[in-house]
């Protein structure tokens, strides 16, 4: 299953430590395809797509929620692996 197909599937604590899992083993297998492949760049651009609450929009498909829920973590995981 795709990294990003596994994001809609995110419900629950357990469903987000699957994903963190994936993700790890997303970049590890081949991180040519991730923009920010170092921690400091990565966690630099998670903190800047949570400002941008636009750019975190284009993976929950709908504006950010003041709420958050498992899947908002995960989306906040991934949107540095694209995120400039």
């Amino acid at each position: 299953m795709d990294i990003e197909d596994r994001l809609d599937k995110i419900r629950t604590r357990e469903d987000l430590i699957e994903f963190i899992r994936a993700l790890e083993l997303d970049f590890n297998v081949d991180n040519s395809n991730w923009r920010n492949g170092s921690l400091p760049n990565y966690l630099e651009r998670m903190a800047a797509s949570i400002e941008d609450s636009t750019n975190c929009s284009r993976f929950v498909g709908e504006e950010v929620s003041p709420t958050p829920t498992w899947k908002y973590f995960a989306d906040m995981l991934i949107a540095p692996k694209y995120y400039e």
